[in-house]
């Protein structure tokens, strides 16, 4: 599936990391380590490809000192991240704990324990789901909590999460939904589901750094973490390091309750979200370049449309670079009143249509869906006049 010797060796390596095997290694050139460095960068998956990297002595051979260095620094800065955003969950987890909140964890450390070394999976902040009816009671705790964390007052009524952010710089995200929808299809099929897998008695219960936190329910989880990956897929932002989760996570429930319970929970939400061909589309992905099993793969499809669709999803991936597109404050600060709402409006509208443009190519139903939740929520903002929350 790979075109050249760089994308060939990147995989090898990402696959022997999250897999816990030893890497295949092709003949390269010191370009080609270049070529892998930058890609892993990319990708958001550098600390995994770059301890592998620094175990292969043919490898180091042909890397210059400059690169090794970074390497090892990557490696190290990630692990001292995760020591601070553990320190945080603990508070965190504490402080609701306490408090008579229950706390469900969202992606990051939640994801990392499936990996053999989970302190070389990034996860740069912290993501707390605590429900609605939880939510302010839950704010007003990590308030109290964290007393010198630049609190973002202005999103407590924000429909997805309420953010501060402590001294040290890490960031904490508390969700009253695990998702923001707008199409009200999606809305009354993805919800319900929420609801139900996030309760003390369907969470799961993850033990990791002798501490014990609860994740959703297995199969929601799947649902959730792979809809999150395809976001930011979609949006510019992810990479491969989101779908090595949602992989690896796969694999993980698969395991516990086999392949037909998860296909049957999630053929109904796929079609109805929208979500079948970029199911699809990370199945191809999860053999073809990751090395799952096919037979692990949930509604795993190997078509003629599959594969052709799933190389220019691999292709796009690989060749772009994510971006986190938003208005800054100096963009903001040029407008005023009116034309600020206005600016924002037509900011939001034409960049969500260029997400539906650019994944026409690879999954073309889901594209429609995306252009008709734009249109439907622009029209349903202007008749409510509405204020305008960025995506």
């Amino acid at each position: 599936m790979e075109k050249n010797i760089s994308q060939t060796l990147y995989f090898s390596l990402l696959r022997a990391a999250i897999w816990g095997s030893e890497p295949v290694l092709p003949d390269v050139l010191p370009e080609d380590l270049s070529d892998v460095i930058a890609l892993s960068l990319r990708q958001g998956t550098a600390p995994l490809v770059f301890n592998q990297m620094l175990k292969q002595p043919l490898l180091m051979s042909r890397l210059t000192d400059k690169q090794k260095l970074q390497l090892k620094q990557i490696c190290m800065s990630n692990m001292l991240e995760q020591q601070k955003l553990l320190s945080v969950l603990r508070r965190t987890w504490s402080a609701l704990e306490q408090g008579g909140v229950f706390p469900v964890c969202l992606k990051g450390f939640g994801l990392s324990v499936l990996y053999p070394q989970p302190y070389l999976r990034v996860w740069g902040d912290l993501d707390v789901y605590v429900g609605p009816s939880q939510y302010h009671k839950a704010a007003a705790l990590l308030r109290d909590a964290f007393p010198d964390a630049g609190h973002h007052e202005d999103e407590l009524e924000e429909l997805k999460h309420y953010n501060f952010t402590l001294p040290e710089g890490a960031l904490v995200e508390m969700h009253r939904t695990s998702v923001k929808l707008d199409h009200p299809r999606d809305i009354r099929t993805y919800f319900p589901l929420e609801d139900a897998a996030v309760t003390p008695q369907s969470a799961r219960k993850v033990i990791a750094e002798d501490m014990e936190i609860a994740v959703p329910e297995d199969r929601f989880n799947v649902l959730f973490t792979f809809y999150h990956a395809w976001d930011h897929c979609v949006t510019e932002t992810g990479g491969m390091k989101q779908i090595c989760d949602v992989v690896l996570l796969v694999h993980a429930v698969v395991g516990r309750m086999g392949r037909q319970p998860l296909e049957a929970y999630l053929r109904p939400v796929l079609r109805k979200m929208g979500l079948m061909q970029p199911w699809r589309l990370f199945g191809y992905l999860a053999v073809g370049s990751l090395g799952l099993k096919a037979e692990e793969w949930p509604l795993y499809d190997d078509s003629r449309w599959t594969q052709r669709h799933g190389a220019r999803f691999l292709a796009y991936l690989l060749s772009r670079e994510p971006v986190a597109r938003a208005m800054s404050e100096e963009e903001s600060r040029r407008l005023h009143g009116s034309w600020n709402v206005v600016y924002r409006k037509l900011y939001t509208f034409f960049g969500r249509t260029k997400d539906a443009r650019d994944v026409w190519p690879y999954a073309p139903s889901y594209a429609w869906h995306m252009f008709c939740t734009i249109v439907f929520k622009g029209v349903r903002r202007i008749i409510r006049r509405e204020g305008v929350i960025p995506y």
